[in-house]
């Protein structure tokens, strides 16, 4: 974790994962002969809600403010933006 772009990458997969984990959770758990097909598609769209509303600005930007903060607890230096590099 000595790079910022794997610091980065593990936050936003864990965010994403979360989501995703706790539908298959609860589609797993409750998934019995009283549970409707209507009942596991409005959990699916409650899911696919939630990630579509972290795309937004305000959000990524809340994000980015947590993966800052996060960085002050770990010795890390700041994000440096790499050089581009010539096409050759």
């Amino acid at each position: 974790m000595e790079s910022f772009d794997l610091f980065f990458g593990v936050h936003l997969a864990h965010t994403i994962l979360s989501h995703t984990d706790n539908l298959s959770r609860t589609l797993c758990t409750t998934q019995h002969k009283y549970m409707s097909v209507s009942d596991g598609q409005t959990i699916a769209a409650v899911t696919v809600d939630t990630l579509f509303s972290k795309r937004s600005d305000k959000a990524f930007k809340e994000f980015w403010e947590a993966i800052y903060n996060k960085l002050e607890n770990v010795n890390m230096g700041e994000h440096v933006v790499s050089r581009r590099r010539k096409v050759p």
